[in-house]
């Protein structure tokens, strides 16, 4: 089996990935994108006018 034939998060520099650095990895993507959409979120927020 070669890295084409798998998910791009199971392959390092062509090399495949144990289970366990590839599932590591996969949690840092995610932590970034929660990251990022909270930021944004809170950017939206300041940005909206106040109700009340």
């Amino acid at each position: 089996m070669q890295c084409g034939d798998l998910e791009w998060f199971y392959c390092k520099n062509g090399e495949i990935m144990d289970a366990n650095e590839a599932m590591e990895k996969r949690l840092a993507i995610y932590r970034r994108i929660l990251k990022n959409l909270k930021s944004a979120h809170n950017r939206s927020n300041e940005c909206l006018p106040l109700t009340g």
